[in-house]
């Protein structure tokens, strides 16, 4: 491996030097994701496309023996027939009805026919193809159609001539349609079938009648002697198997032929004809490398090349074939049979058709790069403006001088010196140019408008002009006296008679002359740059010279011009502030230096001269830096594709530069080498930014990690204290010895508690909503039951207060709909709450709406007639812990409700806005997408408070409680044994893994956090030890508030969790969910008691197998109407279960009609 020192690029544009390295870094990442999913998409690709052709080949083969044994077995049974004397040769006619039978049992026999020595032939046939029909049709003028029949015959009596008929549904000749006149020993096939000695297919061969090829099926008949008698026959034109090959729609841009071993077409799905007509007028057969198709003769020639030659292809082949830059899948497989067919069939998919799934990927990778350029350009461009703004102006009047729309403009002033010393030179050179261009085209107006070229004739030897049309004399400014009859020299045309010397040196030695650039003299004594072109003739037996002379003098001053401003250009880009190389490497691996840019000193401190060694530049670099990427380089360069590297090199000061360095290559097909740029920009600044930057993220993710270590201990110390807080009351309320009065404190205490755990919940939200641990959860809910929770909720407040809550709901809102009901409902309550809390008279309005638009969305309106909102503070609204001057006064919340809202309006597809006048009130507006819902389960709500106890004749089931806090314990033992279970206590883990080993429980309350052995551990334990048979329940009880922590107990084995501040009815669902127990259940309203329902597998065996089946359905399908119908009708057999699965249906216990479902399903 040789080493390329300095690398510069092409010359591009100042703005593309400033964002493409940016840009190329963005893209790299880009690339190696598509190009792994590129990797993934193509292999899929070629597993499809190789069984596609799999599939079609054997298509292929079985509709192909068909056509080609049905017409050979028809005639061997021809040939069996006669051995048994069923019919006489001698009287041909005694086969027609034989014929009729045979033909009209095949659909693929084309025909059959029986021709004798004497000349006498019968048939029938079938035009199978609407190719034969189009061209009978023009030889008959008979409507015919596809699939006709018809009988043909020769008679001894008319011989030499071929009579067809239409046929009757009987095969009965009917009306003759067309006479050919034939002779059997004239035909080829007739020949063949003579020498042949036994049954087999004839060559392909042309049919006299239409224009189209075919081949015979042939069964010569001999006598005992072996001499010739006759010959049972079959044709199969090639136009059928087109036809079929044609209807196979087994891919887009497929196609499929078959071939002789010699190349020559058989058929093919292009429908192309098979034989061209030569100049003389004769058909002769088309070879597949000489088809008209152009992709079935680059496929033909593309096997050639890979094969050699058809005859060595022995067996199915599978290829990959680049045609025209195209991949092309094909599959090449030999067709034989016993009657010595052989032929190739060959099937091709264009890769193009499976390029779909690839695109989708490079799509989205097109995505990434636009959005990367988006902001690569927006950086880049105001950094380029100042200089590229001249320079595009400059580059403008170029453009507009070449299309001759140019005006003299001096233009702008730049504020750069060289820049606008090079625009008053382009401006002097263009004027002038200018000049010199209108007046030339003034002058030769007539030539442009009549002759594109000058033309003149002179004999030879002597070289005088003989004729010259206008365009000539005008070219010259001579009048047509001056021209006629003189000689270049005499014009003095030549302004160096060198150029003639040369002129006629070629002319003698070649007979031509071509292009010969020189400068010519006119009559004004002008020199015009001209390309001179000349050809010999011999007219009337005397030699001439026929010269064609193009004027180029404006097109090389317009060179000149651009060489000059090209020079000032390269002044120009060799101020910028990147190394920029040009060099040229050779197919050996050697290369030579070119140029260095004058900015490989501001990046490495070396002038180009040091920089013109080959392996300076390289000697530079660190060697660990340069090994990985050695290989790529010269990779790239001789691949002709785009290179980025960085690495770092010691400058000339020895300090080290970290260099961001791309490449770009093109052959060079007169020079046999690549040219290739380099462009080095020193990138030191940027990485030490990004050093700067790493470290800065991983201190923010180490104080994120101790924000979330402080909210976990701060969700637990707050929670454990809350939990017997509202425990209590909920034990006191439970008891009917409580009065009135003071059930009403206590339900204050548990109020008090409930909205300090609100409080807690609203600093943990925004953390959860902020750490993205909060997320969507769709659900089918009633809106009628969402405003009715509501209202049962806000009525007691607003009454309290002397207020007026008014719920407003449009009628043609849908009844069932689905969003995360419980997100939406918390938006709702915090909007309701804020506007109670800061309205002392008047109203407070909730409205709901159907928004207009492509998607159903509901728009929600809270407004108020409370103390509003100043419009400084307005801004403020939605900032986390922010309150404004009124929620100040009132000394509630936490400046957190608003900004959860937010949040999850947002989350919920919407944008809450609001609108307030200070002393007026204020409105919260938000709207959100709704998708509309067939059914729902029915909501039934209760009031006043109940007691729960265990139902009677129960099994005694064992709990056991862990909790380090006493209190904490002590509310869960008494909520227990209130219920009648029967409970044990244990104080942290070792406690409770003895306690289980030897008191046995059915059930555990697992605390998470306690000294010494932690929930966490004694679970692990406990799950090691126990027996796989007799597992125990443990239930953990936890005060974390996090999704994660909840996800991580249960994998350590709690069968379940609950949550501190624990509720009675979550205690309650977790202990049915487990221990399958019923509770008793006594309201204090009305002291009236129900039976939390339970049932068993054995209740549901007894039930008819096709109540469980449709019930089974009704529940997957979430039909309620129907489980109700199902549910009326079970009342005739269990009356108890009916009642135990329609409260089931009724409290939209979805989890437990699903597990009725399984258990159905495995009875």
């Amino acid at each position: 491996m040789k080493y390329i020192s300095t690398i510069l690029p092409r010359k591009i544009s100042l703005k593309v030097v400033l964002i493409v390295p940016c840009f190329l870094q963005l893209v790299t990442i880009v690339g190696l994701v598509q190009y792994f999913g590129y990797n993934t998409s193509r292999s899929s690709v070629d597993n499809l496309a190789y069984r596609l052709l799999d599939n079609t080949s054997r298509e292929i083969i079985e509709k192909v023996n068909l056509y080609i044994k049905i017409p050979q077995e028809s005639l061997k049974m021809n040939k069996t027939t006669l051995k048994r004397g069923d019919f006489d040769l001698n009287n041909i006619d005694s086969l027609q009805p034989y014929f009729w039978h045979q033909f009209r049992l095949s659909l693929f026999l084309r025909s059959i026919r029986f021709s004798d020595e004497t000349g006498q032939e019968i048939s029938y046939g079938k035009l199978d193809s609407e190719e034969l029909v189009k061209k009978a049709q023009n030889l008959t003028d008979e409507p015919l159609h596809k699939g006709m029949l018809y009988w043909a015959q020769t008679n001894i009596s008319d011989p030499g001539k071929r009579d067809y008929y239409t046929v009757d549904s009987i095969g009965k000749p009917q009306r003759k349609i067309y006479q050919f006149p034939v002779n059997n020993q004239d035909l080829n096939w007739y020949r063949y079938a003579q020498n042949a000695p036994k049954q087999s297919w004839s060559p392909v061969f042309f049919y006299q009648i239409i224009p189209s090829l075919g081949l015979y099926a042939i069964a010569p008949i001999r006598d005992r002697n072996g001499h010739f008698q006759g010959v049972f026959s079959s044709d199969l034109p090639l136009s059928a198997l087109s036809t079929f090959l044609s209807e196979l729609n087994f891919s887009k841009s497929g196609q499929n032929f078959i071939l002789e071993r010699s190349g020559k077409l058989i058929a093919t799905s292009t429908l192309e004809t098979p034989f061209i007509k030569s100049e003389k007028g004769e058909l002769q057969r088309l070879k597949a490398t000489e088809s008209e198709n152009k992709r079935t003769q680059a496929i033909a020639l593309a096997l050639q090349e890979y094969f050699g030659t058809l005859n060595t292809v022995q067996e199915t082949r599978t290829l990959d074939l680049k045609i025209k830059e195209q991949s092309e899948f094909v599959r090449i497989t030999p067709y034989q049979d016993e009657y010595g067919l052989d032929w190739l069939i060959v099937v091709s998919i264009p890769e193009s058709d499976f390029a779909a799934e690839i695109n989708a990927n490079q799509k989205s990778t097109l995505k990434l790069s636009a959005i990367a350029l988006i902001v690569v350009l927006g950086t880049g461009t105001l950094t380029a403006r100042i200089i590229a703004t001249p320079i595009k102006r400059l580059s403008q009047e170029s453009i507009a001088l070449a299309q001759r729309c140019w005006e003299p403009s001096m233009g702008k002033e730049s504020a750069i010196a060289e820049i606008s010393l090079l625009s008053d030179s382009f401006h002097r050179t263009a004027e002038q140019l200018q000049n010199a261009l209108e007046e030339s085209e003034e002058k030769f107006a007539t030539i442009f408008r009549t002759s594109p070229d000058p033309i003149a004739i002179a004999n030879l030897p002597e070289g005088r002009i003989i004729e010259a049309n206008n365009r000539e004399i005008d070219f010259l400014e001579y009048s047509r006296e001056e021209v006629i009859g003189h000689t270049t020299v005499e014009l003095q045309l030549w302004a160096n008679l060198g150029d003639r010397e040369r002129f006629l040196e070629m002319l003698q030695s070649q007979g031509s002359v071509s292009n010969l650039e020189v400068p010519l003299r006119v009559k004004s004594g002008a020199i015009k740059i001209a390309l001179v072109s000349a050809e010999l003739c011999h007219i009337q037996d005397q030699n001439y010279v026929l010269v064609v002379t193009k004027d180029i003098t404006e097109r090389k001053q317009l060179e000149l011009s651009i060489q000059a401003s090209e020079q000032k250009l390269k002044r120009i880009f060799n101020s910028v502030s990147a190394a920029i190389t040009y060099l040229q490497v050779y197919p050996d691996g050697t290369w030579k230096i070119n140029e260095v840019s004058e900015g490989s000193h501001i990046i490495s401190g070396y002038h180009p001269g040091e920089l013109m060694d080959p392996f300076f530049w390289v000697s530079h670099i660190y060697p660990d830096d340069w090994q990985p990427i050695e290989e790529q380089v010269l990779a790239n360069i001789f691949a002709g594709e785009i290179g980025a590297y960085e690495y770092r090199i010691y400058d000339k000061t020895g300090k080290t530069r970290w260099i961001s360095q791309t490449s770009s290559s093109t052959w060079d097909e007169e020079q046999q080498c690549w040219n290739v740029t380099f462009i080095s920009l020193d990138i030191s600044d940027r990485k030490q930014l990004e050093l700067e930057l790493q470290q800065a993220k991983e201190a923010a993710e180490s104080a994120n990690q101790a924000k979330s270590t402080f909210l976990a201990n701060m969700s637990h110390e707050l929670r454990t204290p809350l939990n017997a807080i509202l425990g209590y009351p909920q034990l006191l309320i439970e008891s009917p010895s409580l009065s009135q009065r003071d059930r009403e404190f206590v339900q204050i205490i548990q109020d008090s508690g409930e909205y300090l755990l609100s409080l807690i919940n609203q600093v943990l939200d925004i953390s959860k909503i902020e750490a993205g641990y909060i997320t969507f959860e769709p659900q089918n809910f009633k809106l009628e039951t969402l405003l009715e929770n509501l209202e049962v909720m806000f009525v007691p407040k607003v009454n309290k207060k002397g207020l007026v809550l008014e719920i407003n709901r449009q009628s043609d809102i849908p009844e069932i709909l689905n969003t995360d009901e419980i997100k939406l409902q918390q938006v709702l309550v915090n909007l309701l709450n804020n506007a109670i809390k800061f309205t002392s008279q008047g109203s407070v309005t909730l409205s709901i709406q159907l928004s207009t638009g492509d998607r159903l969305r509901l728009q929600f309106q809270v407004s108020d007639t409370g103390v509003g909102i100043a419009p400084e503070e307005i801004q403020d609204l939605f900032q986390s812990f922010v309150q404004t001057q009124s929620g100040i006064n009132s000394q509630e919340g936490t400046g957190l409700g608003l900004v959860i809202s937010q949040k999850i309006v947002n989350l919920l597809g919407g944008q809450l806005t609001v609108d307030s006048d200070l002393g007026k009130g204020t409105t919260f507006k938000f709207d959100i997408p709704i998708a509309q819902e067939s059914s729902i389960c029915n909501l039934k709500s209760s009031h006043g408070y109940k007691s729960v106890r265990l139902a009677p004749k129960q099994h005694q089931y064992r709990i056991l409680v862990v909790d380090d806090n006493q209190i904490n314990r002590q509310l869960l033992v008494n909520m227990l044994n209130n219920w009648g279970f029967e409970i044990a206590e244990a104080t942290d883990g070792e406690q409770a893994i003895l306690q289980w080993k030897t008191w046995q429980p059915d059930l555990i309350f697992m605390d998470m956090r306690m000294p010494k052995l932690n929930g966490e551990q004694a679970t692990q334990v406990i799950r090691q030890q126990q027996s796989p048979d007799n597992p125990v329940v443990i239930i953990a009880v936890t005060a974390s508030a996090l999704a994660e922590n909840r996800s991580q107990i249960l994998s350590i084995g709690c069968n379940d969790f609950i949550g501190k501040p624990f509720k009675t009815d979550r205690i309650i669902n977790s202990l049915k969910k487990h221990l399958h127990v019923e509770f008793v259940e006594t309201s204090t309203s009305d002291q009236s008691t129900s039976v939390i329902p339970s049932f068993t597998v054995e209740q549901l065996r007894h039930l008819p197998q096709a109540w469980r089946k449709n019930f089974q359905q009704a529940v997957l399908n979430g039909d309620p109407d129907y489980m109700l119908q199902l549910i009326i009708e079970l009342e005739d057999y269990d009356e108890s279960l009916a009642k135990s699965i329609e409260a089931l249906a009724d409290a939209c216990e979805f989890e437990e009609l699903f597990e009725l479902v399984d258990q159905i399903d495995k009875i």
